[in-house]
């Protein structure tokens, strides 16, 4: 919350798009397989890319952003 004692404020700073979470956890995901040994990380499925997404719309609901 940057220190803030409302989220609200913190928001104001803060501007959060969907395609640019997924994009940069992708690349996180990406720089991470580098450095494992290979056939550590699976690939991810439809499913869990959902539940990656839901749990992201729900963050945004008790955030009051959406």
């Amino acid at each position: 919350m940057l220190s803030h004692l409302n989220i609200q404020t913190t928001r104001g700073y803060v501007a959060v798009v969907d395609d640019d979470i997924i994009r940069h956890y992708q690349e996180h995901l990406r720089r991470r397989h580098q450095v494992r040994p290979e056939g550590e990380y699976l690939e991810t499925t439809n499913q869990e890319w959902d539940a990656f997404e839901e749990h992201f719309d729900r963050r945004k609901v008790e955030l009051g952003s959406s």
